[in-house]
């Protein structure tokens, strides 16, 4: 289940409040590594998810606050079989330009430049019934048969976010919490050196040679801190940057060798399984810009 509401302030974009609850499975839960020209923020009440930041793994459970800065790459995977349930809030960088400080005074804690490496709010035990009680309301709003008007959903949003910048904190690293240590540079040269030559890249052999790098170890060290291949992640380079030039009415043909597919209709088929929809019809409909599977 998965629904949502819109809240439209100044600036370009809406801000966008989703509730969703899911099963979800290694086998069936793939979410490409992705970006975001705005803030994400994602609530956790239940799942058994792997969350990926920086150069941080992330697991996580109920109390815990897993967000986004614009620009930064992240993505999720099912760890195991699990009812996966939270709350997801985007915010336009542009959305609270109407208040004195614009969003670095009203997101708070989620600006503070002192945790510019960190991805993870933690709610303590104490406050975590207040924070069901106020997810319940932005579940009210999510309602596709709510009748709440504009501002009252802000006011709820509003609530959230001064709740956690009172309440929450940044957790100490421990075993329960976070996955492998910190990723190496290798990792972070591989992703750096694909979003750069994506549309060009003929592929793992290419990568390898380019960093005078055995592909074998490359392919185990990568697979162990990203939790896939790199040829996949490879394609969900391509998938994201496709995503944003159908976005801009780009047409089919041209968007898959302008994104680094050797034909279209492995484009298709691939763009198809990756989204649930076509390339045409995810183009035809104007999907809702800020738009994501988590």
């Amino acid at each position: 289940m998965r629904q949502h509401v819109v809240l439209n302030l100044t600036g370009n974009y809406p801000i966008k409040i989703r509730y969703a609850k899911e099963k979800v499975s290694p086998e069936t839960y793939y979410d490409h590594m992705h970006e975001h020209a705005f803030m994400e923020i994602c609530i956790i009440l239940s799942g058994r998810m792997l969350h990926f930041a920086g150069r941080k793994t992330y697991k996580l459970g109920f109390g815990d606050i897993f967000f986004c800065r614009a620009g930064e790459p992240h993505y999720a995977l099912a760890a195991e079989d699990s009812v996966y349930e939270r709350y997801a809030v985007w915010i336009p960088q542009d959305a609270f330009s109407w208040i004195e400080g614009g969003n670095k005074s009203t997101l708070g804690i989620f600006m503070d430049e002192r945790f510019a490496e960190i991805n993870l709010l933690r709610i303590p035990p104490e406050s975590r019934d207040k924070l069901k009680e106020l997810l319940e309301d932005i579940k009210q709003c999510t309602d596709p048969g709510s009748e709440l008007p504009p501002l009252t959903v802000l006011g709820r949003l509003a609530e959230l976010l001064i709740f956690i910048n009172n309440e929450a904190g940044h957790p100490d690293n421990n075993s329960e919490l976070f996955g492998p240590p910190d990723m190496p540079n290798i990792i972070y040269d591989v992703i750096r050196y694909v979003r750069k030559n994506y549309r060009t890249l003929s592929g793992l052999d290419e990568i390898a040679s380019h960093f005078y790098i055995n592909k074998d170890y490359l392919t185990r060290v990568f697979r162990r801190y990203t939790g896939f291949t790199v040829h996949d992640y490879i394609r969900s380079v391509r998938i994201s940057r496709s995503k944003m030039m159908l976005k801009e009415g780009r047409g089919v043909t041209e968007t898959a060798f302008a994104c680094g597919f050797n034909s279209t209709s492995y484009f298709i088929r691939v763009f198809t399984k990756a989204t649930g929809v076509t390339p045409a019809k995810y183009r035809a409909t104007g999907q809702d810009i800020i738009e994501n599977r988590e």
